[in-house]
């Protein structure tokens, strides 16, 4: 994968555009909450991590595995929920009812006044909701999900 000025490709499942002031995360395989908060905090330590990006997290080719008792019962970290103090935003993709279902829950349990978040069945009613609604965007966006659903095992292991 490449990274220049303007976006880095950062690990095997997100990228950060620094133009669109987004990080992009695909997730690929089966996710419970230790999981997904752990891939959070190596995103968050990442030297081109910035609080002030909004997310767009893609969840068409993973799973959760949760259920709503673990959500209840989990404590989220505050360094994993923390942003500046503008309002950020997070669309979560899916394309499943129990992804769906998890995740309203999932926002509804870290939603602060600085937060708002929202989920969709299509990317481009996310980049809509996002404010990515210019064509050029919307292709960067989807280029990037399509390079990160793409990777092969080596370049999986590369990261």
């Amino acid at each position: 994968m490449s990274s220049n000025s303007n976006y880095c490709y950062s690990s095997p499942y997100f990228v950060i555009d620094h133009d669109l002031q987004l990080i992009i995360e695909v997730l690929r395989g089966s996710y419970d909450l230790r999981k997904l908060s752990a891939l959070r905090r190596i995103e968050m330590n990442h030297p081109k991590y910035n609080k002030g990006y909004d997310i767009l997290t893609d969840l068409r080719s993973a799973s959760l595995d949760i259920n709503a008792q673990d959500i209840l019962k989990y404590n989220f970290q505050m360094e994993s929920i923390t942003f500046e103090f503008q309002k950020n935003k997070m669309a979560i993709l899916t394309d499943s009812p129990k992804e769906t279902a998890l995740s309203f829950m999932l926002l509804n349990k870290i939603k602060r006044d600085e937060y708002s978040g929202g989920v969709f069945s299509t990317e481009e009613g996310a980049t809509n909701w996002l404010g990515y609604n210019q064509p050029v965007h919307r292709e960067k966006i989807t280029e990037f999900i399509f390079n990160l659903k793409n990777l092969s095992t080596e370049e999986l292991q590369s990261f």
